[in-house]
C-alpha cells in the first residue's frame, strides 16, 4: 500500500517573559519526527497498518513569541485556543520560517492552562519537561490528520468508545509509558471508521457482504498491530445496501479484532467490538461504552437485522473467526447440522417439506444458507411448505396510506417495500396498485408529509 506523508511543523515557542526551555529540541525531534524511538512517529505508523509517514516533519526553536505568560489570563478557552497557536505562527513568521511545505501546525509552549485542537493547528503545553502526555498528544494529532472524536451508544456519548485514541482520554484504557526520561499515559490505537477516514486500510482487507440474502465466514486480523503475515481481513463492513429492505437510517456497520499487545496492551481481553457509522460521519461503539465480544457471543444490528457471530479466537490471539448473516423475507436457510430448509416469510420459518417443493419454489440449493446452530431459534415456526405456492404476487394500492400501513400491507402480499422521500404518506408507488409481479419483488413508495389528492 502506498505511503501517505505527512510532514508536520513542529514550533517550539517559550513567552517573552518565561526562559525556560522543559525539554532541547532533540527531544522534541526524536517524539514527532523520528521512527524507531518510540515516538508518535512509531505510534502512528503501527495503527495506520505503515501508512502514515511522519518523518518529513521538522522541530523549529526554540523561539520566542512577542507575548507575556500573563496574557494568557485575558484569553477564554477553548475558543482562544487558535490565537495561542497564532502566536506560535506569528513567531516562525518573524524567525523566517516558511511553513507552507507541512501538511499540519504543531505549537509547544513552555506555558499555559489549555491546550489542544484549533482550527489553524494544534497547541501542547509543555512547562514540565518530566512529564510527557503521550495519549493526549496523539489524540490532538487524530484531530490533525481530520480524524473527529469518537462516541459510544445507548446514551450516546462522546469520547465513549475506549477502543479508540478519539475518546481519549475520558474512557480511553491506557498504560504508563517513557520517553527520553518523561513520563505519562499511552493509549489505545484506531478504531476501523477512523483508519478507513485516513485511507489506510490496505487494498482487499475489507470484508463485505455481497448483497441481501448472504451467510460468510469471516478470519479477522487485530488492528493496531505490525502486520505479521495475512490470515484475512482487518475490518468487516456492512453497508446500508446490504440487506433487504436497504436500512432506513443509511447506516453502516463495521467489525473488528483487537489484540491485547502493543498500543493495545491495556485493553481487557482479545476481543470484537462493533460500530454503526451514522450519516453525520461519526462512529458508536454497540450497544453501549465498553461493549465488547469474545467467542460465542452474538451481535445482531437493528432491523433489517444482520447477525454477527464470534466462532473463536486464535490461542495466540493472532486471528478471530466469525460468522455473519441475514434473514431477509424470501430467503432460504438452515443450520449447520441440521438437514432441515427452511423458507423465511415476515419473520416467521416455515420448513420446505422435500426437495420437490424446493424446486417448485423456483430454488435450488446453491440458494440455501447456512447459518450457525440456533441461528434461526429466534424465528417462530409457521406453516410447513408442502404443496408449492403461487410463484407470484398482486401488488396492493397504498397510495395515501401511512407509512406503517403501507409497510404491513406489502409485506402481507408477500412482497417488499422500499421507501423514498420524507414524511409519513404514501404519494405514489411503483409497480401500480393491481400489477402481478414475481413473490418478494421491491414496491418503491415515495413518502410526503401529509395525505393529499390523488395525482
Amino acid at each position: 500500500m502506498a505511503t501517505i506523508d505527512w510532514p508536520w511543523a513542529i514550533l517550539l515557542c517559550r513567552f517573552s517573559d518565561l526562559a525556560g526551555e522543559p525539554q532541547p529540541p532533540s527531544y522534541y525531534a526524536q517524539l514527532f519526527t523520528e521512527n524507531g524511538t518510540g515516538g508518535v512517529c512509531d505510534y502512528w505508523h503501527t495503527v495506520s497498518c505503515g501508512t502514515l509517514d511522519l518523518t518529513g516533519s521538522q522541530v523549529f526553536g526554540w523561539m520566542t513569541m512577542s507575548h507575556t505568560s500573563s496574557e494568557v489570563s485575558q484569553l477564554v478557552f477553548p475558543g482562544d485556543r487558535g490565537k495561542l497557536v497564532q502566536w506560535g505562527r506569528d513567531a516562525a513568521q518573524a524567525n523566517g520560517l516558511d511553513l507552507s511545505p507541512f501538511r499540519s501546525v504543531l505549537v509547544v509552549q513552555n506555558f499555559g492552562v489549555d491546550h489542544g485542537a484549533a482550527g489553524n493547528g494544534i497547541l501542547i503545553v509543555h512547562g514540565n519537561g518530566s512529564l510527557c502526555e503521550y495519549g493526549f498528544i496523539c489524540h490532538e494529532m487524530g484531530h490533525g490528520f481530520g480524524l473527529p472524536h469518537s462516541w459510544s451508544a445507548n446514551p450516546d456519548t462522546v469520547y465513549g468508545d475506549g477502543w479508540d485514541v478519539m475518546s481519549f482520554a475520558t474512557t480511553t484504557f491506557q498504560f504508563p509509558i517513557a520517553f527520553e526520561g518523561a513520563a505519562g499515559a499511552a493509549t489505545v490505537g484506531l478504531n476501523g471508521r477512523n483508519l478507513e477516514a485516513l485511507g489506510a486500510v490496505p487494498p482487499g482487507r475489507t470484508w463485505t457482504p455481497p448483497g441481501p440474502d448472504f451467510s460468510g465466514a469471516v478470519t479477522l486480523d487485530p488492528l493496531n498491530q505490525p502486520l505479521l503475515g495475512n490470515h484475512g481481513d482487518l475490518i468487516v463492513k456492512i453497508p446500508p445496501t446490504a440487506t433487504r429492505p436497504t436500512r432506513p437510517t443509511q447506516s453502516s456497520y463495521t467489525v473488528e479484532f483487537r489484540r491485547k499487545a502493543g498500543w493495545d496492551q491495556a485493553i481487557p481481553q482479545h476481543a470484537i467490538t462493533i460500530r454503526e457509522i451514522r450519516t453525520d460521519g461519526n462512529s458508536y461503539l454497540q450497544p453501549g461504552m465498553g461493549a465488547q465480544f469474545v467467542a460465542g457471543d452474538r451481535y445482531v444490528t437493528p432491523d433489517p437485522q444482520v447477525f454477527v457471530q464470534v466462532t473463536g479466537l486464535d490461542a495466540a490471539a493472532r486471528f478471530a473467526t466469525l460468522r455473519i448473516w441475514d434473514i431477509p423475507d424470501g430467503c432460504l436457510r438452515k443450520e449447520d447440522s441440521k438437514p432441515q430448509v427452511y423458507l423465511i416469510e415476515n419473520a416467521t420459518k416455515h420448513w420446505v417439506t422435500s426437495p420437490a417443493v424446493l424446486f417448485a419454489l423456483g430454488r435450488t440449493w446453491a440458494d440455501v444458507r447456512a447459518v450457525p446452530d440456533g441461528g434461526l431459534a429466534g424465528l417462530p415456526d409457521g406453516p410447513d411448505v408442502v404443496d408449492p405456492p403461487s410463484q407470484t404476487a398482486q401488488v396492493p394500492d397504498v397510495f395515501e396510506s401511512s407509512r406503517r400501513g403501507a409497510e404491513t400491507d406489502i409485506r402481507a402480499a408477500k412482497l417488499v417495500p422500499n421507501f423514498t422521500g420524507a414524511g409519513t404518506w404514501v404519494a405514489s408507488q411503483s409497480p401500480a396498485a393491481g400489477t402481478v409481479v414475481a413473490r418478494w419483488s421491491t414496491v418503491t413508495c415515495r413518502l410526503r408529509g401529509r395525505a393529499g389528492p390523488r395525482p
